[in-house]
């Protein structure tokens, strides 16, 4: 995939998918005229089953269309294969395999890792593995302080059943490159799972540079996803060139501005209380419907901002909680030490009381945007 986002490459690729037939079978399935960009994916993936899954995740293959097409999935399709479609909750991806399995959303979140212990944890890994059955991949976040839990968390979650882990690097540390490096190294030696770095400086105190991140991805074949959420949206482009397009990066925050610099999906921390406004405004942006996507952005960063206010991150966590309970899934409080809503009192009541109108705002526009079809 090297050269992916040159206009030269692009056109050879172009050459060479007509001559070996890829154009047509991408057509087949769905493609009014491939573009040189996904005809270049297709080539530099290494199968013609990852061919098809490059084909049924670009959006423009509906759910109807892959239900009828179920028995050449069935066939040509490995278990694994959807590791390169979908990490944890990854809204676009997840609607075109979660409703043709069971109309079904997987979230997860990383933020209370730190508050379970290892029996829980074993347990909870072990729990949705099981519940999720193979529908859709399951990844695991095994990031620790410490590289040998870390790696003792990795192993436990590929025997458990795990699809692929999801990786801070060490923090608190505030580590160097090299040592950085040698803690992925130790993962990468450890299991056969894909693996999705998680750059968040503002709560690893690790900020991983573009260099080191394809440092990494040259250096490891089961390290190709990175959630950027360094609050630099620039990175996005910035890895993607350091690494020649092999690194698929997907958008920790800024979810359109990503997209523009070549972002191929987002991690999305919002499903558990607007579970749709924050799928569907991926399946806007592969659309091309782009106001429409930035439509339902103004409205998730006004609740960013409620949640937000006075804090010195993004805002007590314990919100999301409260407002998925307001959602209709109560899931309970946080743990220790954090804030729980509870003791947030008046200003937790205030705050919920004024996002939940924003999230049945975020409804009501999902139903007027998908009925109009079209920008409005």
């Amino acid at each position: 995939m090297s050269g992916l986002f040159d206009i030269g490459q692009q056109i050879e690729a172009c050459r060479q998918a007509e001559q070996n037939g890829i154009e047509s079978m991408l057509m087949a399935i769905g493609f009014t005229r491939p573009d040189p960009l996904q005809l270049a994916i297709a080539i530099g993936l290494q199968t013609e089953k990852i061919k098809f899954m490059v084909a049924c995740r670009s959006g423009l293959v509906s759910p109807t269309f892959f239900v009828q097409q179920l028995n050449t999935v069935s066939a040509i399709l490995p278990d694994r294969i959807l590791l390169n479609v979908v990490c944890g909750h990854t809204p676009h991806e997840l609607r075109y395999y979660g409703d043709f399995l069971d109309h079904s959303e997987r979230y997860r979140r990383t933020g209370e890792f730190l508050t379970v212990s290892d029996d829980e944890r074993a347990l909870v890994v072990g729990t949705a593995i099981e519940h999720v059955a193979g529908r859709i991949p399951v990844l695991v976040g095994t990031m620790n302080a410490s590289t040998a839990r870390a790696v003792r968390h990795s192993r436990e979650a590929e025997e458990l059943g795990a699809d692929g882990l999801m990786i801070l690097p060490p923090y608190y540390y505030t580590p160097t490159e090299d040592e950085i490096f040698g803690y992925y190294r130790a993962i990468c030696e450890a299991v056969s799972l894909t693996i999705m770095l998680y750059n968040n400086p503002v709560t690893s105190n690790v900020d991983m540079s573009a260099k080191l991140v394809g440092r990494l991805t040259r250096a490891f074949e089961n390290i190709r996803y990175i959630k950027e959420a360094s609050m630099d949206v620039g990175r996005v482009y910035d890895v993607i060139e350091e690494t020649e397009g092999v690194m698929n990066v997907f958008a920790g925050e800024r979810i359109v501005e990503s997209f523009t610099l070549g972002a191929v999906g987002y991690v999305n921390p919002y499903g558990n209380y607007i579970p749709r406004a924050s799928y569907r405004i991926w399946d806007y942006l592969v659309q091309g419907r782009v106001d429409d996507a930035r439509r339902v952005q103004r409205l998730i960063n006004e609740i960013d901002h409620i949640i937000a206010e006075g804090h010195p991150t993004y805002g007590h966590q314990c919100y999301s909680k409260a407002l998925a309970a307001a959602a209709g899934h109560p899931v309970g409080d946080v743990r220790p030490p954090l804030t729980t809503f509870a003791q947030l009192g008046d200003e937790g009541r205030e705050r919920r009381a004024r996002i939940v109108p924003i999230m049945e705002q975020l409804d009501a526009l999902i139903e007027q945007l998908d009925g109009a079809g079209v920008t409005v």
